[in-house]
């Protein structure tokens, strides 16, 4: 069973040069081979890129005080990240904005598609038979103009998201102590960036956020430091009684009453210079019987 398209095996034909009928087989199997390795090799670099992003994102909460594991959970992940360096509120418009983004495309897509279904068929028609239509679509004006303020509101949110997504990647160079360059370059090239800020080896966290906090509150120092909150609370013991030390009692003795003294006798020494005095008669001596 051969699968044919009217008009445009024709144009085929006359673009390219005759080629034999055992070509096509070769030529089909060239083509899924470039195929297949063009596939993998995009995949490949979506998942390296991947795994280096997680790993960078891990870093990132590991320097934050949180837990690194909590990147790997979709959604939860983003919202952890989200809450360290901006905020959750942000993280919640950025979703409903998002979805509301999705989900006003799918609606104009459908009302364009059904709508225009009928002369779709015309167009196909039109071109096997070699000519074009005079109009591509009917659409009535209602549709059109509905299917237009659809598009306008799906265009305002995009520049919504794109303001936000600006002011992420501003609180998120920020968080990590850097300044407007990296800013700059997480704007113009964030896969690049986001990686040298993940895997940077002093890496330092001076957000607002403290893991172990009920709230996001302001810390005016740059460098995190542990609170009282994050500590658990730990009872201290009683000390034991212990007896009293009694100190010594210093005793004084009484001091004896003064008592005047008379001068004592002083003698003059003899002046060496005087002449010696003439010695007088000695004792008797007792007469002997």
């Amino acid at each position: 069973m051969s699968i044919t398209f009217p008009g445009l095996n024709e144009l085929f034909d006359e673009l390219m040069p005759a080629l034999p009928s055992s070509a096509a087989g070769p030529i089909i199997a060239v083509s899924l081979v470039i195929f297949i390795c063009s596939t993998v090799i995009a995949y490949g670099i979506l998942i390296a890129r991947a795994v280096i992003q997680y790993a960078a994102t891990w870093k990132m909460f590991r320097a934050a005080g949180e837990r690194g594991w909590k990147c790997l959970i979709p959604f939860y992940g983003t919202y952890v990240q989200y809450r360290l360096v901006w905020s959750t509120t942000a993280f919640w418009v950025t979703v409903i904005l998002a979805a509301s983004v999705t989900i006003l495309s799918m609606i104009a897509t459908m009302m364009t598609v059904i709508s225009a279904a009928p002369w779709i068929e015309m167009i196909m028609n039109s071109l096997s038979r070699g000519s074009m239509p005079g109009s591509f679509f009917a659409i009535s004006p209602g549709t059109a103009v509905a299917v237009l303020i659809i598009w306008i509101i799906v265009l305002l949110l995009w520049i919504a998201i794109a303001v936000l997504s600006i002011l992420f990647c501003y609180h998120l160079s920020k968080s990590y102590n850097h300044g407007f360059g990296y800013f700059c370059g997480l704007l113009f090239f964030y896969d690049i960036f986001y990686i040298v800020i993940g895997f940077d080896s002093g890496i330092l966290y001076t957000g607002t956020f403290r893991p172990g906090r009920k709230e996001n509150r302001a810390v005016n120092e740059t460098v995190p430091v542990p609170t009282d909150e994050a500590i658990p609370f730990i009872a201290e013991s009683p000390a034991p009684c212990e007896a009293p030390v009694q100190e010594p009692v210093q005793t004084y003795e009484a001091e004896a009453p003064y008592v005047e003294t008379p001068p004592a006798d002083v003698t003059e020494s003899p002046d060496p210079e005087a002449p010696p005095e003439e010695a007088g008669p000695g004792p008797e001596k007792p007469e002997e019987p």
